[in-house]
């Protein structure tokens, strides 16, 4: 009888110990990967990219959008694809067009992706290669023009026959050269005319066949500032008067210009609004908001938004996606991802628009 111990389970449970620790070995070694890649810094000037996104000429529903989502600086936005602004909030295709122009004026973008940069790398090579191709070409050309030259000065005529033929045949060409030069002339005359109407590219420009009327440039129209101007200072919002003198002190994370003598004020990531004498008349409860419009403000919570009176009462129930301030009795509202109409006379929404 074999009386020695059978180690066949240990040795089984023994493997799996060992395949489970290669497997956390495996997993970590991964995670040390992607955290060692390096993070995407945009490449802009510093002092542009640590401004605030309330003070970059940006409306005031789309600063609360991006407020209310966690971008507050220029930086925030840049170190962003274009695409990936849509995981904001509320944001949408009109914001982002917003965004990009006021980017464009600060000289500063949204982040490239590698792919996109690449494409551009191929087609530069694209490019370059053509050019070679049509250099080739054309020292080609050049070859085949030196030997028709030399080919030419050996079938010069020797005898004088010859040479009395060529006379002959030179005064016959010398009688119909004159036809031929004024016809020369004018297919000349509108080719050139043609040509001066073409662009760079070969294509005609039809504006010059076809003038446009002069341009008359509109007058341009100012806006007149309001009396109470905000200032920041350590930090925290607060409004200054035109002569510079404070007249509410910087006590808030952020506030909107005054509308309608009320001001939106932002404290602890939450909207509420003041007056010019900074007393609360409607507290801090909106997780995104906007100025009043005509007597009402956009303001919304996590999911939903409506417009509220000066009083904090509803007068539009929370039913909208988005929406746009009152003007002209008018605002726009968007609903299961379609734009509307709401006229506050009939408070119905035209969706044909």
């Amino acid at each position: 009888m074999n009386n020695r111990p059978n180690n066949s389970a240990n040795i089984q449970q023994g493997g799996k110990r060992n395949d489970n620790k290669k497997y956390k070995k495996h997993k970590n070694n991964n995670k040390k990967k992607q955290s060692d890649k390096p993070k995407y810094v945009p490449p802009y000037d510093k002092a542009v990219l640590e401004k605030s996104v309330g003070d970059i000429g940006l409306s005031e529903q789309t600063t609360a959008v991006l407020m209310a989502g966690g971008i507050d600086t220029v930086y925030k936005i840049c170190e962003r694809m274009a695409c990936e602004m849509y995981f904001i909030q509320h944001f949408g295709k009109k914001q982002l067009n917003e965004v990009s122009q006021v980017l464009k004026k600060l000289g500063v973008d949204f982040r490239v992706s590698a792919e996109s940069s690449l494409a551009e790398n191929k087609e530069q090579a694209k490019e370059n290669s053509r050019n070679d191709k049509n250099m080739v070409k054309s020292d080609k050309g050049q070859g085949k023009s030196d030997k028709k030259e030399v080919k030419l000065e050996k079938t010069q005529p020797k005898s004088e026959k010859a040479q009395q033929r060529v006379e002959k045949t030179q005064e016959k060409v010398a009688e119909k050269a004159p036809n031929k030069a004024e016809s020369k002339k004018e297919n000349n005359n509108q080719t050139n005319h043609l040509e001066s109407k073409k662009t760079k590219d070969g294509a005609f420009d039809v504006h010059k066949i076809f003038p446009k009327p002069p341009f008359v440039p509109t007058p341009s129209v100012t806006r007149e500032g309001d009396r109470f101007v905000k200032f920041q200072r350590g930090g925290k919002w607060g409004f200054k008067d035109k002569n510079g003198k404070e007249v509410i002190p910087p006590i808030y994370d952020e506030v909107f210009n005054f509308k309608e003598d009320v001001a939106c004020v932002e404290r602890k990531e939450l909207f509420g609004y003041i007056t010019r004498d900074n007393e609360m008349i409607i507290p801090y409860k909106y997780e995104w908001a906007s100025s009043f419009s005509e007597g009402l403000a956009c303001v919304g919570d996590d999911s939903k938004c409506g417009y509220i009176n000066k009083q904090g009462e509803v007068v539009i129930p929370f039913i909208f996606d988005a929406g746009t301030p009152f003007v002209g009795g008018v605002a726009q509202v968007k609903q299961n991802g379609r734009w509307g109409t709401y006229c506050l006379q009939t408070k119905e929404v035209d969706w044909t628009n």
